[in-house]
């Protein structure tokens, strides 16, 4: 007795097959390079991600790693001042619209951040009226 392909399994077989020209053998994402480097585009949603040294990240995760970098490296420059300040050689600040310039004593050069962000500026001005460090503004 011989059995024959029903139209039913044929239909299925082809559909397998749209299935897996659609969504499987080109892949997820279409690649392209810029100068800047590769970046990728998800066929699906549209989503561009830019190669880095950090893997596949979007323009949004990109900002925010770079924020996440200034925020450490603020950290860091605040410690810095705040064991300047309990020494008591911080002198006097002064801030002219885009750069922040902080007068230690007599013996220290001076220390010029600009130009910062509003985030920069804000925490850095915070940190000195907390140590009663006067800021002159222009």
């Amino acid at each position: 007795m011989e059995r024959k392909l029903g139209a039913g399994w044929i239909l299925v077989g082809v559909a397998v097959l749209v299935v897996a020209y659609c969504f499987v053998w080109p892949g997820l994402w279409v690649y392209g390079t810029t100068e800047r480097g590769m970046y990728r585009v998800n066929r699906f949603t549209g989503t561009r991600q830019d190669a880095t040294d950090d893997g596949w990240l979007t323009s949004d995760q990109q900002v925010e790693k770079s924020r996440q970098a200034r925020v450490a490296q603020l950290s860091t420059e605040i410690s810095k001042l705040e064991k300047l300040a309990t020494e008591q050689k911080i002198v006097s600040a002064h801030y002219d619209g885009s750069r922040l310039k902080i007068q230690l004593s007599e013996d220290m050069p001076r220390i010029f951040y600009g130009p910062p962000d509003d985030d920069e500026i804000v925490a850095l001005r915070s940190f000195l009226e907390n140590h009663r460090i006067r800021i002159e503004m222009d």
